[in-house]
């Protein structure tokens, strides 16, 4: 992640409740999610509020983050904005080793906690989980997409192919000739 989602926690970090908050630009990049491409687009902002309390640091980010991904059905570039509202904890390594697994991963209120040593967070990790969190889970580049052809391989929303469709299995076969009779009775 670029220095960009490196934060001073200077101002919180020693006070009893403390918060400061702050509009922060997510930097842009591009990161692989299951042999893909997803990426943060340049331009974003998100409200961060931090507040330090017992030597812990809570960040609450709200934002609306422009992203990029390939289309599930043809490929191209498909754009979305996608709301992020999430909290994240942080905390010294020496706190984080001492705490039990299920406050640490949230399990007791929903914040994750994550190490952090100096005078800086990064909330890069936290902004990538929750966008593909809150990612749909079918990414389209628009609802109608005609998808690559199965057989040619054309961009059926760029030009029509003469393909034949797939053979069907021939256990399939019967069911088939009874959908297609539906189809026909229903007219």
């Amino acid at each position: 992640m670029s220095a960009t989602s490196w934060i001073d926690v200077q101002p919180v970090k020693g006070s009893n409740g403390g918060t400061i908050s702050f509009v922060w630009t997510p930097p842009a990049e591009a990161f692989p999610v299951a042999g893909q491409t997803f990426e943060i687009l340049p331009g974003n902002a998100a409200r961060v509020s931090l507040r330090g309390e017992d030597g812990r640091i809570e960040a609450r980010v709200d934002g609306l983050i422009r992203v990029r991904y390939p289309c599930d059905r043809c490929l191209e570039p498909a754009e979305e904005r996608i709301p992020v509202h999430y909290r994240q904890r942080f905390v010294t390594p020496e706190v984080f080793e001492q705490m039990p697994a299920p406050e640490r991963e949230g399990e007791e209120d929903g914040v994750t906690c994550w190490p952090y040593t100096g005078s800086h967070i990064d909330l890069g990790e936290g902004l990538r989980q929750n966008l593909l969190l809150a990612a749909p889970p079918k990414h389209l580049c628009r609802e109608d997409c005609l998808g690559l052809c199965p057989v040619c391989g054309r961009n059926r929303n760029l030009e029509p192919c003469a393909c034949e469709p797939e053979p069907v299995d021939p256990r399939l076969a019967a069911l088939r000739e009874l959908l297609k009779e539906g189809d026909d009775e229903s007219r």
